[in-house]
C-alpha cells in the first residue's frame, strides 16, 4: 500500500507547488513530509473504518517502514521513517590502472581498486538507538521504566515492549488510545510511534557514484563501508544496479548462513515467517547508480519509494527490484558541492542538524 500511494502523493503534492517553489529545498522537504502524513492518515482511516473488531485489532498491529528518494534539480532528497537505511558511495581516489586484463570469472566478493567513502543518507529509527530512546523519554515523561524494553544484551529493543522501529506507517496500536493495555495502572500516552520522516538533502556532484537502499536485514550483517566496497568492486566488473542488489542479498544470506553453521540452501529451506525471521531479518536491497544518470542512461530527475513490512507474517526472502521508478529528464550535469554529511531535517524535532 505505502509504496504506490506514497509515490502518487509526492507527485501530487509537488505538482501543486508554484514553479519557483519547486526549486526551494525547504519547500520540497516539507512536501515530502506532508506526503508521508497524508499516506499515514489514509492508513489510519482504512483501519478504523473496519467494522469487525477482531479484524481491526489485527490490522492495527501491521505497519511498514518506508524509504523514499527524490532527485530534483541536482538535489538528492532521502525521506526515511523506520529502520531502513540509505548509504551513498562517494569516490575519494580513482581506480588504479589495471596491470592485467580482467578475469573472465567474476569474483563473488570483489575489492575495488578505487577508494570510496560510505556516507549515511538516513538515520535509523529503532528503539535501540539512544537518540530515538531519548526522544521517546522526553515525549513521555514518567514512563522511563517501560518506554523502551531491551533484550539480548540490548541488541533488540521495543517501544513499549511492542515494536522495534520507532517511526513507521501504521502500527496504530502504538498511536491511538483505543488499543492501549487493559491494565489501567500501565501508563499509556500515545502516540509512541510516528510516520513523520526525517529528510536529508544534499547537492550531488561527480564524485557521488551510487546509493544503496536496504532494509535492516542487510545492515545487521554488513557495515556501511563493507557494502560500499562490495558495490564499488562489482561496478568495476561492469555489473548493473539490479544485479548488484541481488549479489548483496546473496552475500548477506551467505554471511547469515555461515554464522549459523549451515549452507545457504539449508537456510532457504527454513519455513517462511516466524521461524525464518528467528534466523535473519528481511533483506531487501535497491541500488541506484548515480553515474548512469549523469550519462543520460537513466533520467536524472525522478523518485523512488520503497517499503518494508514490519509486522505480521511477511516473506523474509524479498529479492531486489531494479532501480527504476524515475520520471522526467536530466537538467544539465552534476555540478556543485555536496561534500561532507547531508542536512537532516526533522519536522517533529523542529531543527536542522549536521
Amino acid at each position: 500500500m505505502v509504496r504506490n500511494t506514497l509515490v502518487g502523493k509526492v507527485k501530487e503534492t509537488i505538482a501543486k507547488l508554484p514553479r519557483h517553489a519547486q526549486k526551494d529545498e525547504t519547500v520540497i522537504t516539507n512536501a515530502l513530509i506532508n506526503a508521508f502524513i497524508q499516506v499515514e492518515t489514509l492508513w489510519i482511516e482504512s483501519v478504523m473504518a473496519l467494522e469487525n473488531e477482531l479484524t481491526q485489532r489485527k490490522k492495527a498491529t501491521v505497519g511498514a517502514c518506508a524509504l523514499y528518494i527524490l532527485i530534483k534539480d541536482n538535489i538528492l532528497y532521502v525521506a526515511n521513517a523506520g529502520d531502513c537505511r540509505a548509504v551513498m558511495g562517494k569516490l575519494r581516489h580513482p581506480a588504479k590502472p589495471a596491470s592485467a586484463p580482467p578475469s573472465l570469472i567474476p569474483s563473488p566478493h570483489p575489492s575495488s581498486t578505487a577508494v570510496y567513502e560510505a556516507i549515511p543518507m538516513s538515520l535509523d529509527h529503532n528503539a535501540r538507538e539512544e537518540r530515538e530512546h531519548a526522544r521517546l523519554r522526553k515525549a513521555h515523561p514518567g514512563e522511563d521504566e517501560d518506554i523502551v524494553l531491551c533484550y539480548h544484551g540490548g541488541r533488540a529493543c521495543y517501544v513499549k515492549g511492542r515494536l522495534q522501529p520507532s517511526r513507521a506507517f501504521g502500527d496504530i496500536h502504538l498511536k491511538l488510545d483505543d488499543f492501549g493495555p487493559d491494565d489501567e495502572d500501565i501508563a499509556w500516552t500515545p502516540p509512541y510511534v510516528s510516520a513523520i520522516p526525517e529528510v536529508a538533502s544534499i547537492a550531488l556532484n561527480r564524485l557521488d557514484h551510487f546509493l544503496v537502499l536496504a532494509s535492516d536485514g542487510l545492515w545487521d550483517v554488513f557495515e556501511n563501508e563493507e557494502v560500499v566496497s562490495l558495490v564499488a568492486g562489482w561496478r568495476e566488473e561492469g555489473r548493473e544496479g539490479g544485479a548488484i542488489a541481488t549479489l548483496l542479498v546473496e552475500a548477506a544470506l551467505e554471511r547469515v548462513a555461515d554464522s549459523l553453521g549451515m549452507s545457504v540452501e539449508e537456510l532457504g529451506r527454513v519455513k517462511e515467517g516466524r521461524e525464518r525471521r528467528r534466523k535473519h531479518d528481511d533483506i531487501t536491497v535497491v541500488v541506484v547508480l548515480l553515474e548512469e544518470e549523469r550519462k543520460g542512461e537513466c533520467p536524472l530527475e525522478g523518485s523512488q519509494a520503497w517499503e518494508e513490512e514490519i509486522s505480521g507474517e511477511v516473506d523474509d526472502f524479498v529479492y531486489p527490484e531494479d532501480e527504476g521508478g524515475a520520471e522526467g529528464g536530466a537538467e544539465g550535469g552534476i555540478e556543485g558541492g555536496g561534500e561532507g554529511r547531508p542536512d537532516l531535517m526533522s519536522l517533529d524535532e523542529g531543527r536542522k542538524e549536521l
